[in-house]
């Protein structure tokens, strides 16, 4: 696979869509000229072969803590506490990390009310 083709596919990619049919798909949406099936899966086992896999374990996550706990400079982020569980409670294995910066924490400790926010989803987009 090559020259527009292979763009169009690498494009869909980064976007998130790894799935051959639904490459195909938008392929045949946006009107450019499609690859056959057997070029798209070669090219994205390649790609996903470079890249290494988008899931991590809960080893390797206690790792990245591990090597992000100090601080830098003031502006980065730093893992600041870590908790990871072992399986006792009645959902299973859990984990717990706060990440934050020098900088909000010393505007933190000035606050007499902060409020916070938080996600159940946690996305791993690493490099």
């Amino acid at each position: 696979m090559t020259g527009p083709k292979k763009d169009a596919v690498k494009e869909l990619y980064e976007q998130g869509i790894t799935n051959p049919n639904a490459i195909i798909a938008e392929l045949r949406r946006k009107q450019p000229p499609e690859p056959k099936k057997s070029q798209l899966q070669n090219y994205l086992s390649h790609k996903k072969t470079l890249e290494g896999p988008k899931i991590i374990s809960i080893g390797q996550f206690v790792k990245i803590c591990n090597d992000y706990m100090e601080p830098t400079s003031i502006y980065n982020p730093f893992v600041v506490a870590k908790e990871f569980g072992n399986g006792d409670n009645a959902h299973g294995e859990t984990f717990r990390f706060f990440i934050s910066t020098q900088m909000l924490l010393r505007t933190q400790s000035n606050l007499v009310q902060a409020d916070a926010d938080a996600t159940y989803k946690l996305l791993w987009e690493g490099k």
